[in-house]
């Protein structure tokens, strides 16, 4: 059902939102780990060739342009194979450098790197490579540590203890600033990531909320896949702005549009205020429903005030805009039922003969004034007045008394 609401509505999908987060955190790790490494290897070559290991030094000046390709490779969105290059290299390049200078330098300490930076740069798809890595990488400095007593490496001979304990001191520290780093920038992204999703999700919801009912979208959510309800008792007001087919035929597009949503905004804060439910536009009608979703006790009330609040609102912006529009209103209550139809551009509506009576007393209405069926009059509370119009044809329901909210 949520993939029903991300289609028909058309709300930003979520997942895509958090995928598409993730693989760009992936590749801002994957160039800052690339770019890190390149820089400590190049050092680290320097240090090689001062120290007249010059060998070494070329060695180390290889894994130099390795991390740089791999960057190459990461910008042109070859991302997933110059993750796994990435830490393949670490890997092959920290395990060979204990074969030319002794393992109590320490270098094998970088191999720590690999298990975090490859969950945070190796794709969810290639699990295999994950913990490959991973587990080698652990297992090398474990082989490494083991044998380190005993090992005498081509270059080791060359360094003084103290020599070995500065290089093992400094990659110690240096190992932890790398892991503090990565992991802090990371986290970052991720709380960004987060930032930005939640801000997607609000989204999703206020669009949501503009399209159905709070009650209804939490169902639909929920995942609800037909919903259906009949209300014994609502109250559903029709109103139609007079002259406003005229109006139109003077105006250009963008200012009717604009006029338009100047009084239908208007209508909603009333709407709202008064805790009813606005159901649709059709065209320059108006319709909005009193206890739906939510049954209460008062919705004939809270219709009528309404409908009233509607005609004094009008009249204001008449004043402010510089317009002569009129209401015509109907109102009706009784049964009715109330769902989301529709696969595309759905909408909550009511149907049932309430609704189609509230219609006839909107279009057999009194420009300016409140028009209500003989139920309204039987179940409104006695902080309205009424009186009678007669009799008047009504579509599909023949002679029907009629009355004008006084």
């Amino acid at each position: 059902m949520t993939e029903m609401i991300r289609e028909n509505a058309r709300l930003p999908d979520l997942e895509a939102v958090l995928e598409l987060d993730t693989e760009v955190r992936r590749i801002r790790t994957t160039k800052l780990i690339a770019v890190c490494g390149s820089t400590l290897t190049a050092l680290y070559a320097l240090v090689y060739f001062l120290l007249g290991w010059h060998a070494f030094a070329l060695y180390s000046v290889f894994f130099v342009g390795w991390y740089v390709l791999v960057a190459l490779l990461n910008s042109r969105e070859m991302t997933r194979t110059a993750a796994v290059l990435l830490m393949a290299g670490a890997v092959v390049h920290v395990s060979l450098c204990v074969l030319f200078i002794s393992a109590d330098g320490g270098i094998q300490y970088f191999l720590l790197v690999v298990p975090p930076f490859s969950m945070m740069i190796i794709h969810s798809d290639d699990p295999g490579w994950l913990w490959t890595l991973s587990i080698g990488a652990v297992a090398s400095l474990g082989v490494i540590e083991w044998i380190r007593p005993d090992h005498v490496a081509p270059y080791g001979a060359e360094a003084s203890v103290a020599l070995l304990s500065i290089i093992r001191s400094g990659t110690v520290v240096i190992t932890g600033l790398f892991i503090t780093g990565v992991v802090w920038r990371y986290y970052d992204d991720m709380r960004r990531a987060r930032g930005r999703l939640e801000k997607a999700h609000a989204r999703s919801e206020s669009l949501l909320l503009n399209i159905l009912p709070q009650v209804i979208a939490t169902r639909l959510k929920a995942g609800n896949k037909l919903l259906a309800d009949d209300h014994p008792q609502a109250t559903v007001l029709f109103a139609d702005i007079v002259g406003f087919t005229e109006l139109s035929s003077r105006l250009d597009a963008a200012e009717l549009v604009a006029l338009l949503n100047e009084y239908f905004s208007a209508f909603d804060s009333l709407v709202d205020d008064l805790g009813l439910e606005k159901i649709k536009t059709i065209g320059d009608a108006y319709m909005v429903a009193g206890g739906v979703p939510t049954a209460t006790e008062d919705h004939v009330d809270r219709t009528l005030r309404l409908a009233q609040e509607m005609h004094e609102k009008v009249a204001e912006l008449n004043a402010t805009l510089g317009q002569s529009l009129q209401l015509r209103i109907g109102l009706n209550c009784g049964p009715v039922t109330a769902g989301v139809i529709g696969k595309r551009k759905f909408i909550y509506d009511l149907w049932g003969d309430t609704v189609n009576v509230a219609s006839r007393m909107e279009s057999t209405g009194v420009v300016g004034r409140v028009q209500v069926s003989e139920a309204i009059v039987a179940a409104a509370g006695d902080g309205h007045d009424f009186e009678s119009r007669g009799m008047v044809a009504v579509k599909g329901k023949g002679e029907m008394e009629v009355y004008l909210l006084a």
